[in-house]
């Protein structure tokens, strides 16, 4: 299974995402998602990103010297996992880890694109389904620990347009994600079954060969 995904900041209009005072219409917000699935058996592998690239215009002020920079801040979200089921696919478990990224950099600068921060890290998680033959109902519940991506040796920069009050942003030591507990249910209402017996093609190819 195969997932491409890509949304522009004109899809939010005038909304303003990060409560910041600015509309979406003043800024870039672009988001893109991926995700790949493969499965062998009773062996499942998955992986899936999230990428928010927020860009900023620099306002060309006097400190500006009418330049019209762009800051752009890439955030990475990245889940790698591993799944088998057990119990002829009745009850199903994953391991994996979620990654977090971050890049700062500017745009339309003196000497082309520079790279001005980079946090990276990583954390388990885990996860189980469980669906009865035949029944109805689904059940699920993932957990994650969190994940704390510090600042690189080499983004020593703190400031970003330091002395000029319209454009001054200050980049963090260390960029976090708290810790999560999900759990869902799903119904199925009407005749169709919801979760027929799974059969592992393999076997059942085996047993013709027999």
């Amino acid at each position: 299974d195969l997932g491409l995904g890509i949304t522009f900041s004109s899809t939010f209009g005038s909304s303003d995402v990060f409560n910041s005072g600015r509309t979406i219409r003043d800024e870039q917000l672009i988001f893109y998602n991926f995700a790949l699935n493969l499965q062998f058996g009773r062996w499942g592998f998955g992986v899936s990103t999230d990428l928010n690239e927020y860009g900023l215009d620099r306002s060309p002020g006097d400190d500006a010297g009418g330049r019209q920079d762009r800051i752009t801040g890439d955030f990475l979200v990245t889940h790698a996992l591993i799944g088998y089921a057990f119990h002829e696919g009745q009850i199903l478990i994953g391991l994996g880890s979620r990654s977090l990224a971050l890049n700062v950099n500017t745009e339309n600068v003196p000497g082309g694109e520079q790279d001005l921060f980079t946090a990276s890290g990583s954390s388990p998680e885990a996860g189980v389904l469980i669906r009865p033959n035949d029944a109805p109902y689904r059940i699920g519940v993932t957990i994650r620990s969190a994940v704390t991506a510090q600042a690189s040796p080499s983004s020593r920069l703190r400031v970003v347009y330091a002395g000029d009050p319209e454009n001054e942003l200050f980049l963090p030591d260390r960029v976090a994600l708290p810790w999560e507990l999900h759990a869902g249910a799903a119904i199925q209402l009407g005749p169709r079954p919801f979760n027929p017996t799974w059969l592992d093609p393999n076997r059942e190819i085996e047993s013709v060969e027999r």
